[in-house]
């Protein structure tokens, strides 16, 4: 694979899909001497989310357990178990929750979404492709949801080299609108411009990489690509300027590994 390969971003849930938890204080566990019939299982699978979005999840387990012992048709609760075990890498475990969770509530867009991200995981990228799709056949989900949908669909036709269809994606993705204090507005446009660099649309790839700047001007693989792109039109001053960025920002990576590369040849 020519790019990087670092993941769908499995931190935060910035790759996978917007949790609002609102002012809600969730319960812990039940204090000493309580009946534990009278914890709500939807203060523990609030607590469980709030330890995913903490990156978390080995904290999130027990609590989601739990829930589901204590309302096992609650096809949400299972869905989140699931997300816990994929983020702690038990593929298999996670798998079967997210099976549970759509087979209690099939219309659970979210479950496909995660599912998508499993199959991703595994190697499958077919079957991530036909999951994100299904996802984004649901008309009630919300727009900013289906956006992350179609940055998650956009990088596996890149891995699948799609570019065009990749393509097509991201930009649907960035329409929709991502706000751009989210990690994922970076991320889109970084994406966006792989794919254009590959059909060979250098200019347009060089506008998404300076838009994922302006809200993060030391997103190193948006100046990395800068560089790439601005090298294969000839203009080696900028090129360089965003090489020698990269090597300053993430010393000992494969990000300066290759701009250091680049450089090298550069030079001449």
């Amino acid at each position: 694979m020519r790019y990087l390969k670092e993941g769908l971003c499995w931190s935060a849930l910035a790759c996978a899909l917007a949790v609002t938890i609102g002012s809600f204080a969730p319960v812990a566990a039940a204090s000493p001497g309580q009946n534990p019939a009278q914890v709500d299982p939807r203060d523990l699978q609030m607590l469980a989310i709030l330890y995913i979005q903490e990156n978390q999840p080995n904290e999130a387990l027990p609590l989601l357990e739990r829930a589901i012992d204590l309302y096992p048709e609650n096809g949400e609760t299972h869905m989140w178990y699931g997300v816990a075990l994929l983020l702690t890498e038990q593929l298999d475990p996670a798998e079967e929750a997210f099976m549970r969770a759509l087979s209690r509530n099939p219309g659970l867009t979210d479950a496909r979404n995660w599912m998508g991200l499993l199959r991703y995981k595994q190697g499958d990228l077919d079957a991530a492709v036909r999951e994100f799709r299904e996802a984004l056949l649901d008309p009630a989900y919300p727009p900013t949801s289906k956006a992350r949908v179609r940055l998650n669909l956009g990088r596996v036709y890149l891995e699948l080299g799609a570019p065009e269809a990749a393509r097509e994606q991201l930009s649907e993705g960035i329409a929709i609108g991502i706000p751009r204090s989210d990690p994922n507005y970076q991320l889109i446009h970084v994406l966006l411009a792989r794919s254009l660099t590959d059909l060979g649309r250098t200019q347009e790839a060089i506008a998404a990489l300076l838009r994922a700047l302006e809200t993060d001007e030391n997103h190193v693989e948006a100046r990395l690509l800068l560089g790439l792109a601005y090298r294969d039109l000839g203009q080696t001053r900028v090129a360089r300027e965003h090489l020698e960025k990269v090597v300053e920002l993430a010393p000992g990576t494969e990000f300066a590994e290759r701009a250091q590369v680049a450089l090298a040849r550069l030079r001449g």
